[in-house]
């Protein structure tokens, strides 16, 4: 089970957290940087609105998160973070009070899982068949991968709002 890059776009301000018509969330801006070194097998974000990157990478094992968090509360929201059962779960800790941009690094083997409630989702992943299943409520569905229920690989995107795309890297 394994992933090559993930990129969720929310918002029209490259780089930066932001959905459109929602410019309050860039109010306050702080980053957080995680390693998580329990062992995880599969990593799933759930995120209301922000831009996700995912990348396969020597880690040592372990699992690197770094995010940039734009809020319009007056304290910086604590985002979720927990392993359980070899499953990394990443939630934002703060609805609709902030946009979360996620780049994560995991070894090559982990499961992704990912939910975008405002956001387009573009997923690379590696050359060959793949266990995917991507949904769209508002956007294009593509994918463009060899597809194989029984594949090593696993992807699971999803955006309430947005176009979905899973391609070769």
């Amino acid at each position: 089970m394994g992933v090559g890059a993930m990129r969720s776009t929310g918002g029209t301000n490259p780089g930066r957290v932001g959905v459109s018509g929602c410019s309050y969330l860039n109010d306050h801006h702080v980053e957080n940087d995680a390693t998580i070194t329990q062992k995880v097998q599969s990593l799933r974000i759930d995120n209301p609105a922000g831009q996700i990157m995912i990348h396969a990478g020597d880690t040592g094992g372990g699992v690197v998160v770094h995010r940039d968090i734009d809020y319009h509360i007056d304290q910086p929201p604590t985002p979720g973070q927990t392993v359980t059962g070899g499953v990394l779960d990443l939630t934002s800790g703060c609805g609709d009070s902030c946009g979360i941009a996620y780049d994560v690094t995991v070894p090559a083997s982990v499961a992704v899982t990912v939910v975008d409630h405002a956001g387009e989702v573009s997923v690379a992943v590696p050359n060959g068949a793949h266990a995917v299943d991507a949904s769209s409520k508002a956007g294009a569905r593509t994918v463009d991968v060899p597809y194989d229920p029984a594949a090593s690989h696993h992807v699971k995107v999803s955006s309430d709002a947005g176009a979905v795309s899973v391609t070769s890297a």
